[in-house]
């Protein structure tokens, strides 16, 4: 199950991407093609000879076999996001400005594009630190805010906290763990 599943992402991200390949880079992508095939015959020995639409007709039928699983659980996440959006509206806001606009925690922060703000977090750093080491997190947060060399990386560590609090959030909300720590309902019982 878990081999068909992977093997069905793969077939379908290469399905996906073909048309854009090859017009594109051409030799790069019968390189992809040629490496999924070989991978495909890594992990699925028995079919040496398996080619990517016997590979995709195969995945399909598993992915049909199961469709009323997965509507059913596509239908509870949807519901379960609705529900967490109506309650923390404000959160879930922040949480998708944050993740599509990641310098805006920078600037709130007060890294500039062209250098700290004045009177702002970040000048008080560089006052009271002293000047940011090379590739300290310092500079690293200047360089993300001036679309540097520290720009994709700050940014995903941004969107992967996001992401990580959001999902902790959720978490706690859906297993109770919020009724548990909280005094108020607690007091009110």
């Amino acid at each position: 199950m878990r081999l068909a599943a992977v093997l069905f992402v793969l077939v379908h991200l290469l399905a996906l991407t073909s048309a854009a390949m090859t017009g594109i880079m051409g030799s790069a992508y019968t390189q992809a093609t040629e490496r999924l095939q070989q991978l495909a015959a890594h992990l699925a020995p028995d079919s040496t000879s398996l080619n990517l639409s016997q590979l995709t007709n195969r995945t399909a039928r598993l992915v049909d076999a199961h469709k009323p699983q997965i509507v059913r659980l596509a239908s509870q996440a949807g519901n379960a996001t609705k529900d967490y959006v109506v309650k923390h509206p404000v959160q879930s806001a922040f949480s998708v400005v944050t993740f599509f606009y990641p310098v805006g925690i920078l600037r709130v922060v007060g890294y500039g594009p062209l250098g700290p703000y004045a009177r702002s977090i970040a000048a008080w750093s560089q006052t009271y630190g002293g000047n940011p080491a090379a590739r300290g997190l310092r500079a690293y947060l200047q360089s993300a805010a001036m679309n540097g060399y520290g720009a994709s990386t700050v940014y995903n560590t941004i969107r992967g906290l996001v992401l990580s609090a959001g999902g902790y959030q959720a978490w706690r909300e859906a297993s109770g763990e919020d009724e548990k720590n909280d005094p108020e309902k607690n007091d009110k019982e």
